[in-house]
């Protein structure tokens, strides 16, 4: 579909999210990459470390549908944003996440990301690396 992934590539995200998942207690952030990711895996994630989950990135997936980010989203672990758009903004807010060059629109526990504000020549999005 859409061509981001080439026919029998074979990365599909099942036997990653099975060994990941279980057995590392302190996983907080997960990025796939060119996988085939179905909303059966995300259940599975969402049931084994959704508690604990605060960011899942799922770069240029494919076989998920909004259902199964609705279930990341409603059961991950509550984030600073949204915690801050509650205190602050009644549950709305627009947030710069300025390590991924993106935009996080909030309204209570609905979240949208806006694509990055910053390309490089290829028309990717900009990664930005902070030294300490």
């Amino acid at each position: 579909m859409y061509g981001l992934i080439p026919d029998d590539w074979g990365a599909y995200a099942r036997p990653c999210v099975t060994e990941l998942a279980a057995p590392l207690e302190c996983l907080k952030a997960l990025h796939l990459r060119r996988m085939v990711v179905t909303d059966n895996d995300l259940a599975e994630l969402v049931r084994a470390r959704g508690h604990m989950l605060q960011e899942l990135k799922l770069d240029k997936c494919t076989g998920f549908s909004t259902d199964g980010l609705r279930l990341v989203a409603h059961s991950c672990r509550t984030g600073k944003c949204q915690n801050h758009a509650l205190q602050c903004g009644a549950g709305i807010g627009i947030f710069l996440l300025v390590r991924k060059t993106t935009i996080l629109l909030q309204r209570s526990a609905r979240l949208a990301f806006w694509p990055s504000l910053y390309l490089d020549s290829f028309g990717e999005e900009l990664f930005v690396t902070f030294s300490a």
